[in-house]
């Protein structure tokens, strides 16, 4: 299965720039990006992303390849076809059980942009709305600052459910220090701790759930033949 996580694609990166380059801006303005909604600026738009999240709702794949265009992208590095996307989710056999739905979920609770101009939405809403904080430096920050991609999540002292509580952000944006090697199951959910820095320099540990970097999941909306569909499903770059 060709899946490429966010701890994976996150853990490169880092380590390709850490021996040339200073761990980020000691301090940064404070920045809240709230996840908007702006499928209702095409009635026809909202329908279809009414039509997915009642799919990934009731798991039902079928419903959902309805819903995607003949040339699905769904890697960057295979074939684009809606088979080969459905193969690799284990859509095809065992839908029920894909680690699809979860990924879609979380996406579609946070927004999407509409972009007239473009012909084209975006979701989650950060995909085309990931400004860098004042103080930050485009060229190297701009793939260490994430979105805290939910309300009042706990910053923790140490890598742990159990660690104390030093802060609680909603939808702001944080500096990655560090991924972990700590995992955890939270919420049903296995992922990484993640050592952030945050806006006023403190430091703190934030489950990787709840963040939302540059090459996380994304999901391209365009009109085929008049109707929308969803044209691409992909993480990386």
């Amino acid at each position: 299965m060709r899946i490429v996580t966010l701890f994976v694609l996150s853990l490169m990166y880092i380590g390709s720039v850490s021996a040339q380059t200073p761990q980020g801006p000691a301090k940064y303005k404070k920045t809240v990006i709230k996840p908007q909604d702006q499928s209702s600026k095409d009635p026809a738009l909202k329908k279809v992303i009414d039509e997915l999240k009642k799919a990934v709702k009731n798991k039902d794949a079928a419903a959902l390849k309805k819903l995607c265009s003949k040339d699905f992208t769904w890697s960057f590095g295979d074939d684009p076809g809606i088979d080969g996307f459905l193969k690799n989710y284990g859509l095809d056999k065992n839908p029920k059980s894909s680690e699809f739905w979860g990924i879609m979920d979380g996406i579609l609770k946070n927004g999407g942009t509409y972009s007239a101009e473009d012909k084209t939405y975006s979701i989650p809403y950060w995909n085309a709305n990931m400004n860098l904080p004042e103080g930050a430096d485009e060229e190297t920050d701009f793939m260490m600052f994430y979105i805290v991609s939910g309300s009042d999540v706990n910053v923790r002292k140490k890598p742990s459910s159990k660690g104390d509580v030093v802060a609680k952000l909603s939808y702001e944006m944080v500096y990655v220090v560090e991924w972990t090697d700590v995992q955890e199951t939270v919420g049903g959910k296995n992922d990484f701790w993640v050592k952030v820095r945050l806006s006023d320099g403190k430091t703190g540990y934030v489950f990787g759930q709840f963040l939302y970097g540059p090459y996380s999941y994304r999901a391209i909306f365009e009109k085929d033949g008049g109707t929308w569909k969803m044209s691409a499903f992909v993480a990386g770059d």
